[in-house]
């Protein structure tokens, strides 16, 4: 059984969204964002 998450890192095309989603549903803590931009991560859309 997970006890503890400390951080993961996902790619999506609505931040605002998916920011809302995670904490409002999932009831998660938001902690900030860091943006990444650029041909490399666009890749992963």
């Amino acid at each position: 059984m997970i006890k503890t998450v400390v951080h993961i890192g996902l790619s999506v095309k609505n931040l605002e969204r998916s920011i809302e989603f995670h904490r409002d549903i999932l009831g998660l803590h938001y902690k900030g964002k860091v943006g990444m931009e650029g041909p490399s991560s666009d890749e992963f859309l």
